[in-house]
């Protein structure tokens, strides 16, 4: 078993996946999940995105920003942006991965309505985002809406 790492008492568990660069725990994670410390705090860093301060769930196998808004750091959200985010994922060489869509709407699209779910943090007044699986019918989905991005995420469910 390879033990947790942290960057301060306090912080994050750092488990597979996830690696930290300063501890030479080469050996624990992929290169595509590495993290830094800095001034105590762990900082996840994606390669054409940015960084951001790390928080993580794995009994959810969840994770997070400080922002509470992983879409925005991910995206690097541009809403009139309609290039794909697939080919410079860290997620893309995974076995097991799903694709999922991000939309940009010019009405408010109401809340989690079966497939298609809002972006609570990137959603404001009338203007609101979306996103559903790669396979969902886009003729569901309202005409004030266009297709921004696509992502590829690692699919951990069995």
């Amino acid at each position: 078993m390879i033990a947790s790492l942290q960057c301060q008492v306090y912080g994050p568990s750092v488990e597979f996946p996830f690696r930290i660069k300063e501890q030479r725990s080469e050996h624990c994670g992929y290169p595509e999940f590495e993290l830094t410390c800095k001034d105590g705090d762990t900082i996840l860093q994606l390669p054409s995105v940015g960084s951001c301060l790390f928080l993580t769930s794995y009994s959810t196998q969840s994770i997070s920003d400080e922002k509470q808004c992983l879409a925005e750091f991910i995206l690097g959200f541009n809403p009139s942006n309609s290039s794909s985010f697939t080919s410079s994922s860290p997620f893309h060489n995974f076995c097991k991965t799903k694709n999922y869509m991000f939309s940009s709407c010019s009405i408010d699209v109401a809340s989690d309505t079966g497939s298609i779910h809002r972006v609570p943090c990137l959603t404001h007044g009338l203007h609101t985002v979306v996103f559903m699986e790669s396979s969902f019918d886009l003729a569901m989905l309202p005409e004030s809406c266009n297709v921004t991005a696509t992502i590829v995420v690692p699919n951990f469910a069995t």
